[in-house]
């Protein structure tokens, strides 16, 4: 049974609405248990005495239905990077792909990682794994998995697995430019006679 209007003719008391409504401080979940009812009532509410617009409404979309569709039938992307493009919340993502009715989705879908074109040098010269994995942008256990696809030497955790990134570089420099200068026939800064073929 409803509850009978107040003389102003609503029936609740608005005082404590119009007080701790613009508070954002104050969830609107505390105002709903004051006066014992639901949030979407108390919303209801605030809007029926004209203090709605006083607190922040739920941020309008900025994004349209094809593009949520286009990114969500991307499997290169994960529910999080879709999140992040869309700048929303993960959990929201995938409320929003049930109702507009998409097919399900891991949150863990495959992304495509481009390996450098010298893994296989890097993996032998002994770069660490975790040193790997930072230059590509993965996990280190994807770096071992290629590794395996690629039917290289498994690796122990001994000291030739201690080279960092850094020091693979230079020593790729030093030695492409140490080829360079062998060809030209110049070595260590002495020129010598190239053998007659």
């Amino acid at each position: 049974m409803p509850k009978p209007k107040l003389p102003c003719g609503i029936h609740f008391c608005p005082m404590a609405l119009r007080l701790l409504w613009p508070i954002k401080a104050v969830l609107i979940k505390d105002i709903a248990s004051i006066y014992e009812v639901g949030i979407a009532e108390t919303t209801r509410r605030a809007e029926r005495i004209g203090v709605i617009d006083q607190r922040k409404r739920r941020r309008e979309p900025k994004y349209s239905p094809a593009e949520f569709r286009k990114l969500w039938a991307d499997e290169t992307l994960r529910v999080r990077d879709i999140a992040q493009r869309l700048d929303m919340d993960l959990r929201c993502v995938e409320t929003h792909a049930a109702k507009m009715k998409l097919p399900e989705r891991r949150r863990g879908s495959p992304r495509v990682y481009a390996f450098p074109d010298d893994f296989n040098d890097m993996w032998k010269a002994g770069v660490t794994t975790r040193e790997i994995s930072a230059f590509v942008g993965c996990c280190h256990t994807l770096v071992s998995v290629e590794a395996g696809r690629r039917e290289l030497p498994h690796r122990t955790r001994s000291r030739k697995a201690k080279l960092t990134m850094y020091a693979y570089q230079i020593a790729k420099a030093a030695k492409a430019e140490r080829s360079y200068w062998e060809k030209s026939g110049m070595v260590d800064g002495r020129i010598y006679e190239r053998k007659a073929a």
